[in-house]
């Protein structure tokens, strides 16, 4: 006999539950679809147990005719799509018939239906995807969905899943997305029996308010709506303004014709075409939706359709980078100090003249005496004998001529110009100084004399609690209280005192994104070197400067801050040559 075998049916509804249902959030996103999809305009979610015990989705969308309540639960039964041609043009956030009968076949699955033109409505009990029961069941127009005992049948999958906590988040993240992408959509959502939040039906236009209470009071202020139009593409949302940035990326929103997605390499196009505005380990925020004919754009790419495919790729990337940039540059503060490189990179050349004179026109000048402070000579800058052999990647100038525009250090060397900036080379000896000088002190606490109290979100809080014991570890001491109110009464001696509330929730976000324990010391101590160090216009001595670029020469990495911007520039001799068409002379 031979030793190829078709698999049972059982087996094969396990095996294709997997691919759809990874985990609570799983359920809870297909369940929500499927409410979309039936035209709902309120829609109340409830979880018990991170959604393993229970998960209930309710709406009060069309409901289901009593005669395909059986069918809800087939493989591949869907009143979505009937052809392939149906395929090229999906306008549903559902169409392959899988999500029900998946969930079916690992839960105990109920089903409460009325159909919006049936006096009745009707109830459904299966277990393992085998149905137990079909009966007449007064209920209210739309579809109530029961789940329970998530994977009871695939316990090698259950092993696999997170804590509480994390499935809660991982579930509030799939919601948030989803009432983001709906906002005439009235959504409620309860977790072990408390109101999460309930959020009212608004127009696109009014989605920053329901950002604000989604994230935090007053979100919406740092946001500059958009709005971008190419051949039949249209972009819309919002972006952060200028300088305005978090230091995760969890505010970083993209949905195609309403579809939350993920697209490869958009979130580095985003943060690229900032530039300058944003600095160099910062996330941009943004919120962008996309409106594309439904035939250019293939979202039966995954069971779980998080990916798509796009027929005109770089029409996307490129209208991306448009639309941000146009959006950026009425909205850049006359105030901020801009090099007109950074300028360039966002007006298209036939339109740089009148932004760059009105930008400078605006500007403060320098008189010439600021601007060049050479003293009129040169200073020697002494060489250690043993730096050339210990450190290959060092430099040492041989002097320097002093400092431009109150900030840039000029020094040259046998065969090459540098341009050092005075304040990131200093907050880089500052920050390898401090971390050698308190490396055997890094999780030493101190009590506030008075400790301090303030109120968390739901996933703020929920993090918390699953990071407990490394907050602690860290040198966090505080108390919760069940009105979702903190009380820090000590926090790790190389802290700020002031900041505490800005400090400890950026903490626990970074012990979420995989920080460990020395690059939170690392990140701080970084920030007491930056307002430790020279600033722009500050007046140094002669000898000073060269006693900061002998002591940066030292560093482990003198070619960069500790936030990851340059600490110079080096130009050679043979570049300048060739830039002032001298080569051959």
């Amino acid at each position: 006999m031979g030793i190829i075998k078709k698999l049972d049916p059982i087996v094969i509804d396990r095996i294709a539950a997997g691919e759809v249902i990874e985990r609570p959030a799983s359920v809870v996103k297909e369940l929500i679809e499927n409410s979309i999809d039936a035209d709902a305009t309120k829609i109340e979610i409830y979880t018990q147990g991170g959604g393993i015990k229970e998960i209930i989705v309710k709406d009060n969308g069309e409901g289901i005719l009593s005669e395909d309540l059986p069918l809800t639960i087939e493989k591949h039964a869907t009143s979505k799509i009937q052809t392939t041609q149906d395929i090229e043009q999906i306008l549903t956030f559902g169409f392959r018939g899988e999500a029900l009968s998946s969930i079916a076949s690992v839960s105990l699955l109920e089903i409460q239906s009325k159909h919006k033109n049936e006096d009745f409505g009707n109830q459904l009990i299966s277990r393992g995807g085998e149905i137990l029961s079909i009966k007449p069941y007064a209920c209210n127009p739309g579809t109530k969905i029961i789940v329970k005992d998530l994977f009871y049948s695939t316990p090698a999958r259950k092993k696999y899943l997170k804590s509480e906590q994390v499935e809660n988040r991982a579930i509030l993240k799939e919601i948030l997305q989803l009432a983001l992408s709906q906002s005439k959509i009235e959504f409620t959502y309860y977790r072990d029996d408390k109101l999460i939040f309930s959020l009212p039906s608004i127009s696109f236009e009014d989605l920053p308010k329901r950002m604000d209470l989604i994230f935090e009071k007053g979100f919406s202020d740092c946001l500059i709506p958009l709005f971008y139009k190419n051949q039949d593409l249209v972009i819309k949302g919002w972006i952060g303004k200028p300088r305005t940035e978090r230091t995760l990326s969890d505010r970083q929103y993209v949905f195609f014709n309403s579809r939350p997605v993920e697209i490869k390499n958009l979130r580095f196009i985003v943060k690229n075409t900032y530039g300058d505005l944003l600095p160099e380990n910062a996330q941009p925020i943004f919120f962008l939706f996309y409106e594309i004919p439904p035939h250019k754009i293939d979202v039966n790419v995954h069971p779980r359709k998080k990916e798509i495919r796009l027929q005109e790729e770089s029409l996307i990337y490129e209208s991306t980078i448009d639309a941000i940039k146009k959006t950026l540059i009425p909205n850049v503060p006359l105030k901020l100090e801009l090099k007109s490189s950074i300028v360039r990179k966002f007006i298209q050349p036939e339109k740089q003249e009148e932004p760059l004179k009105k930008i400078t026109q605006n500007s403060i000048l320098y008189p010439i005496e600021q601007l060049l402070n050479t003293h009129a000579k040169s200073y020697q800058v002494s060489e250690p004998k043993d730096l050339i052999e210990t450190n290959t990647d060092s430099f040492l100038p041989l002097k320097h001529l002093g400092v431009i525009f109150g900030t840039y250090i000029l020094a040259i060397g046998e065969e090459e110009l540098f341009i050092i900036d005075q304040h990131t080379a200093h907050e880089r000896i500052n920050f390898e100084k401090k971390l050698k000088e308190l490396e055997q002190n890094i999780w030493q606490r101190q009590i506030l004399l008075t400790p301090i109290s303030f109120s968390l979100s739901k996933e703020e809080l929920d993090l918390i609690q699953e990071h407990s014991d490394k907050l602690r570890e860290i040198g966090f001491n505080y108390d919760l209280y069940h009105n979702s109110m903190i009380v820090i009464r000590e926090i790790p001696d190389y802290l700020e005192i002031g900041k505490e509330k800005e400090i400890f929730i950026k903490v626990i976000h970074m012990l979420e994104y995989g920080y460990d324990k020395i690059k939170l010391y690392e990140e701080f101590v970084a920030l007491k070197a930056c307002k430790a160090s020279i600033r722009k216009n500050d007046v140094v001595s002669g000898e000073v400067i060269s006693k900061i670029l002998v002591d940066l020469s030292k560093c482990k990495e003198p070619s960069r801050c500790p936030h990851g911007r340059p600490t110079m520039l080096k130009i050679s001799r043979s570049k300048l040559d060739y830039l002032f068409y001298r080569t051959g002379f």
